[in-house]
């Protein structure tokens, strides 16, 4: 099914990079996350104020933003999202404390929602692919910890690894094929890490 409550605005790019009008995509959402299909569509995925999510795809590459949102199925309190080393999305959700995980199946089918393996527990997400070929999720745990777990591409996820620390919020950027993590600490300090070539 469809909602249709208007809502919220979004920019265009222009292929020269220059800032297009913004245009109305709708929606009554307290958070939204943008992602890019393999044929260069752009979507949307957003929480409401209820944590239900939604969703919203071009038809196409370069073509208008429908009228309309889908209800995407599940409930967050963080949404993440990427396209992975394959070409397929991956969706990552905390919901109360649980870490959920949907993606994209080869013939552009969704794979439904299911707990994500392992026992963690988190508050925040983030989630990066690097050039390597490895999809890297982190996750600030109940406890302030940050862990991590990795998938190269074309094997399963590896066990999580507490990185420790005492962390509120986190984000992650690749450098040289490596995940450098930046986090604010609980006692509000500015912390990072980063993955080397030897770890």
């Amino acid at each position: 099914s469809r909602t249709d409550v208007r809502a919220g605005l979004a920019p265009q790019l222009l292929a020269a990079g220059a800032r297009g009008e913004w245009v109305e995509l709708g929606g009554n959402f307290r958070d939204i996350v943008p992602a890019v299909y393999a044929d260069n569509s752009l979507a949307a995925f957003a929480i409401d104020a209820d944590n239900q999510i939604h969703e919203l795809t071009q038809d196409g590459p370069d073509t208008a933003w429908p009228d309309e949102w889908n209800e995407f199925g599940g409930c967050a309190e963080q949404l993440v999202v990427l396209r992975d080393p394959e070409g397929c999305l991956e969706l990552f959700a905390v919901n109360e404390s649980t870490i959920h995980h949907c993606y994209e199946a080869e013939d552009g089918s969704w794979i439904e929602w299911y707990e994500f393996e392992g026992d963690a527990e988190a508050q925040r997400l983030a989630l990066l692919a690097t050039r390597t070929n490895v999809l890297h999720l982190f996750a600030i745990g109940l406890d302030g910890a940050l862990w991590h777990a990795a998938r190269p591409m074309g094997d399963d996820w590896s066990e999580w690894h507490s990185l420790g620390g005492d962390h509120v919020d986190i984000a992650v950027v690749e450098v040289d094929g490596n995940p450098h993590v930046r986090t604010a600490g609980r006692d509000g300090a500015a912390w990072t890490i980063q993955k080397t070539d030897h770890d």
